[in-house]
């Protein structure tokens, strides 16, 4: 209860949003220098106009303070703060957002930060805000944990969750060809990896580094990190075979999970200084997504880096292709194989080149012979690719900013596949 001076203040009505991402992190948003309470963090939202419902008032303040758009119904009732000020009383009911259209962007001068619901304690908030820092935690463990029993009584539609998607789409055994590239793995081949991980991370940035291997297939890219200094290796894969492949190589010298990556959480992995998944995210059915849920391991001041494959002319009908192969018996695969080889390396003598001389030479960044790079080509489904243009806009809108790029066009317009571009980008402080 308020003290008798406070009864007679004027009421201010103000809403309050908790915008909560797929990583499980909440936006913060800085009070800018200025206003009254400078420096101090807070949940984006605003004043209540004269007969303006609260999610209206929350609606236009998310799209003038943020620059995105939200529906009302999709803005749900979480909790509410009230607190006696000296010059007014506050009252703020507070809704829970988790969708939105466009990235957050600061658009009056206040410095925003994704903070997971744990780490709240840490920012120091307005008076009225401090009982959320402990509250909400508690609320929206709540909340998930509901969701998940919901979800375990029902079937899910394909679009919303990564592991059901596995179970419901065709998907190409990538451990399966990771098992058969082992035996072949010597130093060359790890050489080749270490050169492929000096190329997106000159200047000696591997060493002491923290280092997580999404998708890690091999285990070689792993492998590679380790004897470039990182200290902290950790790698996840969907695939079981290809987590048994990876443990097999690096004999308990990193960390190796069987994770999907819409499933793992920095929660349980932690964040890293620097997150590498090279030719992964296109496979997981939700490329967009995944990116997203990647660039929630980068800590502060991290890198990431990608390796996508490049938007063709043709990409629909490889689209099918790989579809068609991933569903096929093995004497179809093996013919299939045979037909996209035998063009392959016609094509080469047509230009003057060697067959056998390109396949015996022939590594791949990530250390593969050709012929199980022919493989990971023809079965890796299911398959997205992009421009270096969409990429980039992606990466910004998840707040990276691109340091260095490897990009060419796709040769002969894609006729026979395309290739990955690798991007390495820097996560906003």
């Amino acid at each position: 209860m308020t003290g008798k001076g406070h009864e007679q203040s004027p009421l201010t009505l103000v809403v309050a949003g908790v915008l909560l991402d797929e990583a499980g992190r909440i936006l913060l948003s800085k009070r800018p220098a200025g206003r009254s309470l400078a420096g101090l963090w807070e949940f984006p939202g605003g004043k209540i106009e004269m007969n303006e419902m609260p999610e209206r008032a929350l609606v236009r303040e998310l799209s003038e303070e943020l620059g995105i758009e939200v529906a009302a119904a999709d803005l749900e009732p979480l909790s509410f703060a009230s607190h006696a000020y000296p010059e007014f009383h506050l009252l703020m009911p507070v809704y829970l957002c988790r969708r939105w259209k466009n990235a957050p962007v600061a658009h009056e001068g206040q410095e925003l930060s994704w903070v997971f619901p744990e780490d709240l304690a840490a920012y120091a908030m307005p008076p009225a805000d401090e009982p959320l820092k402990s509250a909400l935690p508690r609320l929206l463990a709540s909340i998930q944990a509901a969701a998940d029993a919901s979800r375990a009584q029902r079937p899910l539609p394909k679009s919303t969750s990564g592991t059901r998607l596995s179970c419901m789409e065709p998907r190409f055994e990538f451990g399966r060809n990771w098992q058969s590239f082992l035996v072949t793995v010597n130093e060359a081949s790890i050489a080749q990896a270490e050169i492929g991980l000096r190329k997106l991370f000159p200047g000696n940035e591997l060493a002491e580094a923290s280092f997580l291997d999404i998708g890690c297939g091999s285990g070689l890219s792993m492998l590679a990190a380790k004897r470039l200094g990182a200290r902290d290796v950790q790698g996840i894969d969907l695939d079981p075979q290809s987590v048994a492949a990876a443990e097999q190589l690096l004999t308990d010298q990193a960390r190796v999970l069987q994770r999907n990556i819409f499933d793992a959480s920095p929660r349980e992995l932690g964040t890293f200084d620097i997150v590498h998944s090279w030719g992964v995210l296109h496979h997981t059915g939700e490329m967009w997504r995944a990116l997203e849920r990647a660039c929630s391991f980068v800590r502060p001041g991290g890198l990431l880096a990608i390796a996508l494959y490049r938007k063709t002319p043709l990409c629909r009908l490889w689209d099918i292709e790989k579809r068609i192969y991933t569903t096929a018996p093995r004497p179809m695969q093996s013919m299939i194989r045979g037909a996209y080889k035998s063009a392959f390396l016609a094509g080469l003598l047509s230009q003057g080149r060697n067959p056998k001389s390109y396949i015996r030479e022939y590594r791949s960044a990530r250390g593969m012979s050709w012929h199980h790079d022919v493989q990971d080509w023809l079965g890796g489904y299911p398959y997205e690719s992009a421009s270096p243009q969409e990429v980039e806009s992606q990466l910004a809108r998840n707040r990276f900013k691109l340091v260095r790029t490897f990009t060419t066009p796709a040769r002969a317009g894609g006729l026979f596949g395309s290739h990955c571009d690798e991007f390495v980008a820097r996560v906003a402080h």
